[in-house]
């Protein structure tokens, strides 16, 4: 009777104990982040305040990461890419802690000095000028009823030797643009003439702990331990035109994707001249997966506000005699909508400009 008692006991123990120790499991709470989950457009930190006793893991997941960056842990550094040459693998665990209920700890971003670099040189004209040196003695070379287009804004990458695995990989730059001058609605448009590579802006707004402003895009590679070169990228933001009018009315049409376009026009006869200048757009809508493939196209198109204006434009005549650009009219569009990512939609714009001499 008294083996039957302890034995009942035992069962009892055993069962509480289980029970217990099932409880204490279920009040365990696992969190589990991605490296790229940390790069956040403002702060580069987030906290591990959690109500209930939590592990948390970050690891890298299926993409590599290329770049100067660390992670730090409430200070103590948790990840040093230096340590990895630069380019920290997939399938990587950084970081497994236990983090005690109401711990108030950090962990923070920080890009580091051997990142790849965005730079960039403006190209604004001068008090509506045209950039082309229009003079007296130089018109001639540009033609009537033409037009010119160039970037506003020439950006420029400067990959300090990263190198990309084959498959995704994330790589960080440095950049030293003014926020004013880097689009607002969306990342950089970007593109390779290289046909082993596809290249993606993700943000080129971000910043880190230290308020230092970068960025990340994703570089798709089929060739493994590619190095990327300074050449390798081209980039696209607003757009200018120098339209060069002559005694015939004049009609063209140019598709683009800038979120920002000038419009400069230039007399290139003897004596002051009016102008009746219109213009209005029509858009369609596409479909662009990661990598920056579009893959499909809306056939809706959309017609946007029509523009109209008279407009009274110098001469060659009144050129200055130093030879310096002569005054033109100058206009400036916005559109709305710019690129995006990840299945989002984007749009592409088809302007029609009409000059009618009066």
């Amino acid at each position: 009777m008294k083996n039957k008692f302890k034995f009942i006991f035992l069962m009892i123990f055993i069962v509480l104990t289980f029970v217990t120790i099932s409880s204490c499991k279920n009040n365990d709470y696992q969190i589990d982040r991605n490296l790229s989950e940390i790069f956040k457009p403002t702060g580069g930190t987030f906290s591990t305040y959690y109500s209930k006793k939590t592990k948390l893991t970050i690891k890298t997941g299926k993409s590599n990461y290329a770049g100067h960056f660390r992670l730090t842990y409430d200070g103590e550094e948790i990840l040093n890419s230096k340590d990895y040459n630069y380019l920290v693998p997939k399938g990587l665990t950084i970081f497994s802690k236990i983090i005690d209920p109401y711990s108030n700890k950090t962990i923070s971003f920080e890009i580091l000095d051997y990142s790849a670099e965005l730079t960039f040189r403006y190209r604004q004209s001068f008090n509506g000028y045209c950039y082309v040196p229009v003079t007296k003695d130089t018109y001639y070379k540009y033609f009537t009823n033409s037009y010119i287009k160039t970037n506003m804004c020439d950006f420029k990458m400067h990959f300090n030797g990263s190198n990309v695995k084959k498959g995704l990989t994330y790589v960080l730059f440095t950049t030293d643009c003014d926020d004013y001058y880097l689009p607002q609605d969306g990342p950089l448009y970007i593109k390779s003439y290289n046909n082993n590579l596809n290249y993606e802006i993700v943000s080129s707004q971000c910043k880190d702990r230290l308020g230092n402003s970068y960025g990340y895009m994703i570089v798709d590679s089929k060739i493994n331990n590619y190095e990327l070169l300074d050449n390798s990228a081209v980039f696209s933001a607003g757009e200018h035109y120098d339209i060069f009018l002559g005694e015939e009315s004049y009609s063209f049409e140019f598709t683009t994707n800038a979120n920002y376009l000038e419009l400069v026009f230039v007399n290139l006869n003897n004596d002051t001249q009016k102008y009746k200048i219109s213009y209005d757009y029509t858009y369609n809508t596409i479909s662009q997966l990661k990598n920056g493939i579009l893959v499909s196209e809306s056939s809706e198109k959309k017609s946007g506000t029509k523009y109209e204006n008279t407009i009274e434009l110098d001469g060659t005549s009144n050129a200055p005699s130093s030879g310096e650009i002569f005054g033109v009219k100058f206009m400036s569009v916005d559109n709305n909508e710019s690129f995006n990512i990840e299945g989002k939609l984007i749009r592409e714009y088809t302007y029609k400009v009409n000059v009618e001499m009066i």
